[in-house]
């Protein structure tokens, strides 16, 4: 019984000291003596202690704050559209477990996680074990392996180190080239030098999906051949979607130049010249009129059309400013300047506008080519400004104005209301 017991706490012990690894798949986890099991104890103590040691060194250098690499807007686009990971999820704080990285391997490889797991892959992954069915899948796809003693430590922190091994599997790269070959592709923009954060984990996966396609081109008993298509990224071959760029021109509701005959799920996207018509799926690209946006698109054959699956709006082509209609100067307002109070600085602030600027006036496109700034000076609400091409012209003018009157009266009979701060007159309603 003692002898028992014994094995027990050094069993539990192992198990709450081994480390994040891959070295031996579940199924051929190996069986150790007593011996062999207090000996390896023994070393991950004295491991364990070292570690510890390095722990405090480093909380004193760097306060044990996790640096948290910066993410683009692409990024956040392209993770987005293909369902991998949310931006509040990217931009959350901590470190990612192994068991939140087999999550997201499933949802990369476009598998459903809503299933108990089985409990029949790993002692310490049972049915209500989070993340338990993805660990069992991806392992199942080989992308995973356990840590030993059919274990796998679902809570543990991952690190950089792991997922980029991860992603050389998923990616197909682990059967062409040397992991360090592109290792500097996959920790582009990474910061974080060992324990995995949602950031880093997301620049990997956009730096991994933005690396060239790898192909299969022959089997045989001398080595397998492969070939990059230089013509597609993974996320091309993987997901069929394809980047397009450019300007939403109109939506359901209006155009810039021109009244909108379009459904309200639809956008006209022009890029070069060209009107795109997509499908806005689940977004709410349509509310990004007179934006330059870079969207993810996939061609669906249920509509006979292309659909958009997410999007971003590249700072560097999108300035916008945002002004009351309070803090304009409306006698030194033209046709081509825009002359404002700057309310942070209490300044006065100057914008050159474009010859041809299109007008969104409370949604809808200005047709009156007489129109002005001037024309505004009586009402409240703001003016949002953009320049949709960097060239410091704003292109879009998009107006918010309304007048608030106080209601002295209302004839049900009529329809109409009465406006105490008009003398008496009224509107319908």
């Amino acid at each position: 019984m003692k002898k028992l017991m014994r094995m027990i706490s050094v069993l539990l012990a192992i198990s709450l000291l081994m480390s994040f690894a891959f070295a031996v798949v579940a199924d051929d986890a190996e069986d150790f003596t007593d011996e062999e099991e207090l000996e390896r104890y023994l070393q991950e103590q004295k491991q364990a202690e070292e570690e510890r040691n390095n722990a405090v060194h480093e909380e004193e250098n760097q306060n044990a704050e996790i640096k948290r690499s910066v993410v683009s807007d692409d990024l956040c686009g392209l993770l987005g559209a293909l369902g991998i990971m949310s931006e509040a999820e990217i931009k959350t704080s901590g470190v990612a477990t192994r068991g939140y990285v087999a999550e997201v391997l499933a949802r990369m490889s476009e598998v459903s996680t809503s299933k108990s797991a089985s409990g029949d892959y790993y002692y310490d992954v049972g049915e209500n074990t989070p993340y338990g069915y993805a660990i069992e899948i991806m392992t199942d796809y080989g992308y995973f392996k356990g840590t030993g003693n059919h274990m796998f430590m679902p809570e543990n922190n991952a690190t950089d180190e792991q997922m980029a091994n991860v992603l050389m599997r998923f990616s197909g790269y682990a059967n062409t080239v040397p992991y360090e070959s592109i290792a500097g592709e996959l920790y582009r923009n990474v910061t974080a030098p060992a324990d995995l954060s949602y950031s880093d984990m997301a620049n990997m996966i956009y730096n991994m999906l933005n690396m060239k396609a790898v192909n299969l081109t022959s089997i045989s008993d001398s080595g397998n051949k492969y070939s990059y298509d230089k013509s597609m990224n993974i996320y091309n071959a993987l997901y069929k979607v394809e980047k397009i760029s450019g300007v939403v021109e109109k939506n359901g509701r209006t155009g810039l130049y021109s009244e909108s005959d379009l459904p309200d799920n639809e956008i006209v996207l022009k890029r070069n010249g060209e009107n795109i018509n997509l499908n806005v799926g689940k977004t709410d690209i349509a509310d990004r009129i007179g934006s330059y946006v870079t969207a993810y698109i996939k061609y669906d054959e249920d509509i006979d059309g292309y659909i958009c699956l997410g999007y971003s709006v590249p700072e560097n082509k999108n300035n916008s400013v945002e002004v009351s209609l309070m803090e304009i100067f409306y006698d030194s307002c033209t046709a081509s300047e825009f002359v404002y109070n700057d309310e942070d600085n209490d300044k006065e602030k100057k914008l050159k506008l474009a010859s041809d600027i299109a007008v969104i006036y409370n949604g809808t496109y200005y047709s009156d080519a007489d129109f002005s700034v001037r024309n505004l000076s009586d009402y409240e609400g703001k003016i949002k400004l953009i320049d949709n091409d960097g060239d410091k012209i704003y292109d879009i003018m998009v107006i918010e104005a309304y007048r608030i009157y106080r209601v002295k009266s209302v004839i049900l009979s009529s329809k109409t209301m009465v406006f105490a701060e008009d003398n008496g007159s009224g509107g319908d309603i």
